[in-house]
């Protein structure tokens, strides 16, 4: 199962060529296997999909995304 443990959320900003900076972030979602060492996204991705579990996956990365930015607000750290 998906733990706070074995799953690392990156946030990974995205900068415009030309214009305003918006503070838009792009999320990745990490899963760390026994060694801590993260496991590639794109096998996760294709495991997701051969479980049919995408969406379930998608609302987990945002839930924790969600979370995260909500901690981070409170503790007051960028």
């Amino acid at each position: 199962p998906l733990t706070r443990r074995n799953v690392l959320l990156e946030f990974q900003p995205l900068v415009p060529v030309r214009g305003v900076v918006l503070g838009q972030y792009e999320v990745l979602l990490r899963l760390r296997d026994g060694d801590s060492a993260a496991f590639p996204s794109q096998r996760l991705r294709s495991v997701a999909r051969e479980l049919g579990v995408t969406d379930r996956l998608d609302q987990y990365l945002c839930l924790q995304a969600i979370q995260t930015l909500t901690e981070n607000a409170r503790s007051e750290r960028p």
